[in-house]
C-alpha cells in the first residue's frame, strides 16, 4: 500500500527517505528549508510521534544542521532554540494510505 506525503503518493518508504536525504544534500547547514521541500519535510515530520512535544514551545521552521555525532539532519526551530528530529523515525511512524 502507498504512502501519502504532501499530496504525493510514494510506493515505498525508501523512496520517501531518498527524497528527504536529497533535500538535506541540497541544503546548506543552518539554512532553513523552504518552498516545496519545506512542504514535503513538514508533512513528513508531522508523522513523528513526538512532533507535538517537540513543537510545544512554538514552531518557527525547519533547518538542516550537524548533530553532535557529525551527521547532517533536520532540526525544528522553536521559541526556545532548535531541536533535532529524526526523519527515519518519522518515516517509521507513517501510516499507509487506504
Amino acid at each position: 500500500m502507498p504512502y501519502l506525503i504532501n499530496k504525493e503518493i510514494y510506493k515505498k518508504k525508501s523512496d520517501i527517505i531518498t527524497k528527504a536525504q536529497n533535500i538535506i544534500l541540497v541544503t546548506n547547514v543552518d539554512d532553513e528549508i523552504n518552498g516545496e521541500n519545506y512542504d514535503f519535510i513538514l508533512d513528513l515530520l508531522k508523522n513523528h510521534d513526538e512532533w507535538e512535544h517537540k513543537t510545544s514551545n512554538g514552531f518557527l521552521g525547519i533547518t538542516v544542521g550537524k548533530s553532535i555525532h557529525g551527521t547532517t539532519c533536520f532540526y525544528i526551530k522553536t521559541n526556545n532554540g532548535i531541536e533535532d528530529i529524526s526523519l527515519h523515525y518519522a518515516v517509521k511512524c507513517l501510516k499507509k494510505t487506504q
